[in-house]
């Protein structure tokens, strides 16, 4: 059993993040992706959120194409800052970030939803 001792947090932490996704033929199957997840602590969370959530008030009046592409650039600059690395062919940047926000929005969101259950609940696994 590893002893607790203060201020001897990792670096980053390792989880694998599975979900449904739709293959080429549109078959629904289960899908899963390496994340190497940035550490913080709930309240380095926290802060992440606000700087995140800064003045991104959206008006009323855009076309839903320009909704849904502040979502993934938001969602892409999120990933970049939770993760800094992925286990996929593909490499780890913010223009693949963003297309995997546009393609995948579901695997987007468990791991975003991955992510915080660490961080702010403590919880282990998927």
């Amino acid at each position: 059993m590893a002893k607790i001792t203060l201020g001897a947090v990792p670096k980053n932490f390792k989880r694998v993040v599975k979900t449904k996704i739709l293959d080429e033929a549109g078959n629904e199957v289960n899908g899963e992706i390496e994340c190497s997840f940035v550490y913080r602590t709930p309240s380095e969370y926290g802060k992440l959120i606000d700087e995140l959530n800064d003045g991104q008030q959206q008006p009323d009046d855009l076309a839903a194409s320009d909704v849904f592409k502040r979502k993934k650039e938001r969602n892409g600059e999120y990933l970049m800052r939770i993760l800094d690395g992925w286990g996929m062919d593909a490499e780890f940047n913010a223009t693949n970030a963003q297309r995997l926000c546009d393609e995948f929005p579901g695997v987007a969101d468990a791991i975003f939803l991955n992510y915080r259950a660490a961080i702010v609940e403590g919880r282990l696994g998927n």
